[in-house]
């Protein structure tokens, strides 16, 4: 095989997208177990505001200002809620960007050889030498390959830095046939 070589740089849309891209490959029922919890925390508020109105109105007291913002800003469950929020918003679009802004290293030109031994991405102060056993799943998203290696680590390759179709389909054909989808375990040698 002839090795494959290109050089890129990462944008921080790259880092998003395979941050996203991570948060997809979730299990079902951990996204499932997710959207329960927002609703339930939403049904609990309105019950918590439900139930205080209706104290206000045995109390005597007037039941027009019952819903207020301020009271509804106030309740606990409502803080628990719009503090979940603010984190969901956080872990998925402004944390990655921010990972890419402090990173000098995902900043500097990256140059990529892909051969039959495996992968090597270089920049100006790294070397790293991935063999294809490494790599556990390859996904595919518009812009980028995604190779998983140990989680939480993955390699990144965007495809615009690809000179042409050809070149893209030849790198997509090489990692197709490289990284094998992992089954888990160890492998099991035969006894000698």
């Amino acid at each position: 095989m002839v090795p494959i070589c290109f050089v890129f740089s990462y944008t921080s849309q790259d880092i998003v997208d395979a941050v996203r891209l991570l948060n997809k490959a979730q299990t079902p029922r951990k996204r499932a177990l997710a959207g329960w919890i927002i609703i339930w925390i939403v049904v609990a508020v309105i019950m918590f505001l439900y139930i205080s109105h209706a104290q206000r109105a045995l109390r005597g007291g007037t039941t027009t200002s019952a819903l207020d913002p301020w009271r509804i800003l106030m309740s606990p469950l409502a803080m628990i809620a719009f503090i979940a929020l603010v984190a969901h918003l956080w872990l998925r679009f402004i944390s990655p960007i921010r990972v890419w802004k402090r990173s000098p290293r995902l900043q500097q030109p990256q140059s990529i050889t892909i051969d039959d031994t495996g992968i090597r991405l270089e920049s100006v102060n790294s070397s790293t030498h991935w063999n294809w056993s490494a790599f556990r799943r390859l996904r595919e998203t518009e812009t980028l390959f995604v190779a998983d290696l140990e989680a939480p680590q993955m390699l990144i390759v965007p495809k615009r830095a690809l000179a042409s179709s050809a070149a893209l389909d030849e790198l997509r054909s090489v990692l197709r046939t490289h990284i094998a989808e992992f089954a888990g375990g160890f492998p099991v040698l035969p006894s000698s």
